[in-house]
């Protein structure tokens, strides 16, 4: 596993698209993004086909988190959601994610069960309260290398300034970083990142009308150290294959569709095909 504090030492800036499987992930790794983030939103609606309404459970988030991190090299950041209930849910949540080889995990100030920040009708747990959840997290892992990334979602509930007091509470109690999640405008979205000191903050852009959608350079010049893409893969995977599939049911034949569809070969290249035949060949009885 490697070190989410040296890491983000290493890469002061960074864009972080999001996975909901291997094959996502691996090809956020062969384009050459130096980190993966495991999306809640698109693990919910790849495994269970669900709305990111607080069905998935801590082992079906870990375990798909397990594979994810196998299938690559990069780091892995994973969404834990709210750490799946009280302090003792917390640190089995630690304990388990953090075996599993992933690099950093976010835990997030929302009542249990959650709803995806960008979802109307949040609630939120008490400021102290999350602290120490926060704390219980801190003091779970085995290595301080392992991340612990606090994330409010508190702009879009109580206001920019509670959710900058919240964070800045937050640091207080030792987290690695600070996510930010669903403010309501570019100016809230400035607001934090100038008032935030001395701690990584982290953001998601999440392609919808409601939210402020704010290039990577004037997001670096607010101060934000980590730009999360959670869903824009997924989007454009569902969008894709609404289209292809929906030629496919007029002309029952993909012989059109042949030019837009990416080689068997080359996806057998990326899953490592010829890798696995060598292994074959040498451990075979000949």
């Amino acid at each position: 596993m490697i070190s989410f504090k040296a890491f983000v030492e290493k890469n002061p800036f960074i864009i972080v698209p999001g996975a909901y499987d291997c094959i996502s992930a691996k090809i956020i790794e062969q384009l050459g993004f130096r980190a993966a983030y495991m999306t809640g939103f698109g693990v919910s609606a790849s495994l269970l086909g669900y709305p990111d309404y607080g069905y998935l459970t801590m082992t079906e988030m870990a375990t798909r988190a397990k594979d994810i991190a196998k299938s690559i090299k990069i780091p892995l950041i994973a969404d834990a959601d709210t750490g799946y209930g009280n302090l003792l849910n917390v640190k089995r949540t630690v304990e388990e994610y953090e075996q599993i080889g992933v690099s950093a995990i976010h835990i997030e100030d929302q009542v249990f069960p959650k709803k995806c920040g960008h979802f109307e009708g949040k609630q939120l747990i008490s400021m102290e309260e999350h602290g120490e959840k926060l704390k219980s997290a801190l003091n779970a892992r085995k290595s301080e290398g392992f991340g612990i990334i606090a994330r409010t979602d508190a702009a879009s509930v109580l206001g920019i300034d509670e959710a900058i007091k919240r964070a800045k509470y937050y640091q207080e109690c030792g987290v690695d970083a600070i996510f930010i999640d669903s403010p309501k405008s570019e100016e809230d979205i400035k607001k934090f990142g100038k008032a935030m000191n001395g701690i990584p903050i982290m953001i998601n852009m999440v392609e919808r009308k409601s939210s402020p959608q704010i290039s990577a350079e004037r997001l670096k010049e607010y101060g934000y150290h980590i730009i999360l893409y959670p869903v824009t893969a997924l989007l454009s995977v569902v969008k894709t294959m609404q289209q292809t599939l929906s030629v496919l049911k007029v002309q029952n034949d993909s012989t059109m569709l042949r030019p837009n569809l990416e080689d068997f070969d080359t996806l057998n290249e990326l899953l490592g095909l010829q890798e696995v035949q060598l292994w074959e060949t040498r451990f075979s009885i000949r």
